[in-house]
């Protein structure tokens, strides 16, 4: 049977290498990507994603703008928001977009990226 894949897209080495840990060691049954920018993810859609941790602050098109695109082309694929800045805003305009969640990056908040990844992942099974 074909593993599910989880894309992780964040610049940051040093936070894309904590998602890595935290994704490998809890959900070590799905195929990983990373991507370093949104354009990146979006070109690789044709993997079908099961879920996406998808980073606000990207070079080039920003979360917002990419999770715009990836509804589009792949509404099926979940998507979380992951972003330092606490800018309602960008909570508004990622949840009118439909992104499955959205958590204030923090190493405290490691707990919530777990159970909100298995969380989305429960809803992909069927």
């Amino acid at each position: 049977m074909k593993k599910s894949i989880i894309y992780i897209v964040e610049d940051d080495k040093f936070y894309k290498s904590l998602l890595i840990d935290c994704i490998e060691k809890n959900f070590g049954d799905f195929d990983l990507l990373t991507f370093n920018d949104g354009e990146e993810c979006v070109d690789n859609l044709k993997f079908k994603p099961a879920l996406i941790l998808l980073d606000y602050n990207l070079p080039g098109m920003n979360g917002v703008e990419v999770l715009s695109k990836i509804k589009e082309l792949s509404p099926d694929t979940k998507v979380i928001i992951l972003t330092a800045n606490r800018e309602i805003n960008i909570k508004v305009s990622a949840m009118t977009l439909k992104a499955d969640g959205y958590i204030v990056k923090g190493v405290r908040n490691f707990p919530q990226i777990i159970e909100m990844v298995q969380s989305k992942i429960e809803e992909t099974t069927p």
